[in-house]
């Protein structure tokens, strides 16, 4: 990610608007059916504030106006409301209701946001709406009956990056080194624990304290003391030029320091150049594999409307095209209850962005993004390390 979540994920345990996120009757409207009305579809997103991720509803934006100018959805043009959440709850409480009860929106599609789901989720449930979110980050966006992210999620991301240390590098000491994001510690220990019954190994050496701002040159130094072969840290940007740049000064070699797709970024590859041992996981296809044509309506599309090339722009993209081929299935009226039907009814969608198809369906809780590919850097440019899919067994 973009900045310190571990420094701005504390809002995770402020008081969240609980009349606002579990008021309300069940609501089967929304979007209205009309045959001539357009459909309404919102995202709520972080635009504003210490952690924003604004390529994820410009992409979604540019998937739906490209659509419009091809004639809509039988005629009827998709109108996409985004409101921002600030990275704060009560903003995030507000934007929903007035999405949901004000703007009438018949779903949700292509938002990216750290505490929006933990705000909201309840409320979705409550109104019958239904989110193909672009980027889940916090715990309530993967166990939700109404949410279903096409990320991979903070949790997901560790244990396949761990299953790729222990099963693909063929490492039997392999550590864990993560962020320490009040609300997160289940999450990390439920990971470790899957992974050790995939492995059937343990973590060599398990730290869940690293604070956003912190020098990570002890840890680094711990990683080496403990007899590391592979490091799974969940960095962002910042955090990876820090550690590998601290690994260097430390003469600290021989290790695989194996981080989250956070790092999967031009500036991190413009920065290090060339790292021993730096490893990236892309939890969607890598998008810098200019050869892959499968991404060529995305890169058509980005291209078109001056988006930069970027994981959180996949996610727009993805999370946005699922949301068209929704609406396009539907036959009848296009309203809150169709859109939810048809969703429901989404259990296997195939999609080359992923290593699995995308699902959302009846289940109570959705994590359809459960695989990695790993790139490795060389001269400034990021290299595929190997063409298969790491994948989790589904849930």
């Amino acid at each position: 990610m973009r900045r310190v979540i571990a420094a701005v994920c504390c809002v995770l345990v402020l008081p969240i608007v609980l009349s606002a996120c579990g008021s309300g009757g069940s609501s089967s409207g929304g979007g209205g059916g009309s045959t001539s009305a357009p459909i309404k579809i919102g995202a709520i997103s972080s635009l504003s504030g210490p952690f924003t991720v604004p390529d994820v509803s410009k992409t979604a934006q540019a998937v739906f106006d490209d659509v419009n100018a091809a004639g809509g959805i039988d005629g009827r043009k998709i109108e996409y409301s985004v409101e921002d959440d600030a990275v704060d709850p009560a903003k995030a409480a507000q934007a929903a209701r007035r999405l949901v009860e004000d703007e009438g929106v018949v779903a949700l599609a292509g938002g990216g946001s750290i505490l929006e789901c933990s705000v909201n989720a309840k409320y979705y449930v409550a109104k019958n709406v239904r989110s193909v979110m672009g980027v889940g980050v916090d715990p309530a966006c993967f166990s939700s009956p109404n949410i279903a992210p096409v990320s991979n999620g903070a949790f997901t991301a560790v244990e396949v990056n761990m299953l790729y240390a222990s099963n693909v590098l063929k490492h039997t000491r392999v550590c864990g080194i993560f962020n320490n994001v009040p609300g997160f510690a289940p999450g990390y220990e439920a990971a470790v624990k899957q992974w050790e019954q995939l492995s059937g190994q343990k973590l060599a050496l398990y730290l869940p304290t690293v604070q956003g701002d912190a020098d990570l040159t002890p840890f680094v130094l711990r990683a080496k003391q403990a007899g590391c072969q592979a490091v799974v840290f969940n960095g962002t940007e910042q955090q990876i030029v820090a550690w590998v740049k601290a690994a260097k000064a430390q003469n600290v070699t021989g290790i695989d320091w194996v981080f989250t797709t956070g790092g999967y970024t031009s500036a991190v590859a413009k920065v290090l150049q060339n790292a021993p041992g730096l490893i990236i996981s892309s939890e969607y296809a890598p998008y810098t594999e200019t050869s892959d044509t499968s991404l060529d309506g995305w890169r058509k599309l980005i291209a078109a409307h001056h988006i930069p090339p970027s994981a959180f722009s996949e996610a727009g993209y993805l999370s946005a095209t699922i949301m068209v081929d929704v609406l396009k299935s539907i036959k009848g009226p296009i309203d809150r209850d169709s859109v939810g039907k048809a969703l429901l009814a989404l259990t296997s969608q195939p999609t080359p962005f992923l290593g699995r198809p995308y699902a959302f369906g009846p289940a109570t809780k959705h994590n359809p993004n459960r695989s990695a590919k790993y790139l490795r850097l060389q001269n400034g440019h990021w290299q595929l390390a190997s063409p298969d899919w790491v994948k989790l067994p589904p849930v």
